[in-house]
């Protein structure tokens, strides 16, 4: 309820900073293909319903257009440049996909135009929040920050201190585009500013490659030693 309310107001405020404003202009900024979960199709309907049971403020409308994002780091920019060009814009909706995100997240910087995602979860985000993403506002439940938070705590529970990290940089990229790149990319650029306490290796692997024999020949039994913990992330079948 909360944010039901929160969200027209913000949108409200950022709209009032222009004269006359009677329109909220809200670009969504997504792929159209459905093997997407966050598609177009799947997520206009519900924001134009989320716009027919918002509160009435000071008689605002709100007026919603669309662009396909790809997820990709080319196409997602290039539609938020052709809809900025074409109309005014309060606020960007997406993307979703990091990689179409970052161009158009450090172009809003220049717009002062609001972004609002549930995406944008690689360290990139967190650790340039203020210099190079000002505008940006994730709202999604978790990001790549806090699982680092989520592991810290859980070896300092246990005592670990050394780890290996096996992964696979194309995996579950179904979901987000090299999404366990981007989560093992996190997890060892936070780990590494704790290498006094923490050490860790990495292992990738790629289709085609035997994980039985990397696992006897280079992970080795050394690193079943107590206190050390091996942490894996399987390629979806």
């Amino acid at each position: 309820m909360a944010l039901r309310l929160l969200v027209p107001w913000f949108l409200f405020l950022h709209c009032s900073s222009r004269v006359e404003c009677k329109t909220v202009n809200i670009v969504v900024i997504l792929p159209t293909n459905e093997q997407w979960l966050f598609c177009l199709q799947r997520v206009l309907p519900a924001i134009r319903l989320a716009m027919d049971n918002l509160p009435k403020i000071s008689n605002l409308t709100f007026s919603v257009k669309s662009g396909d994002s790809k997820c990709s780091i080319a196409h997602g920019i290039k539609a938020s440049i052709d809809l900025y060009m074409q109309t005014q814009i309060d606020v960007f909706f997406g993307p979703v996909c990091d990689y179409a995100a970052g161009p158009l997240v450090r172009q809003a910087k220049f717009w002062n135009i609001p972004v609002i995602t549930a995406g944008s979860m690689a360290m990139d985000f967190s650790s340039y929040r203020f210099e190079t993403y000002p505008t940006l506002t994730r709202v999604g439940p978790v990001n790549f920050s806090s699982l680092f938070t989520f592991f810290l705590r859980l070896f300092k529970s246990y005592e670990w201190t050394r780890f290996v990290i096996l992964y696979s940089k194309s995996a579950y990229s179904n979901i987000v585009t090299n999404m366990c790149h981007l989560t093992i990319e996190a997890l060892h650029y936070n780990f590494m500013e704790k290498r006094s306490i923490y050490q860790q290796r990495l292992f990738k692997y790629d289709p085609g490659v035997d994980i039985n024999r990397m696992l006897q020949e280079e992970v080795t039994d050394m690193y079943a030693e107590k206190k050390r913990l091996k942490l894996q992330t399987f390629e979806r079948r």
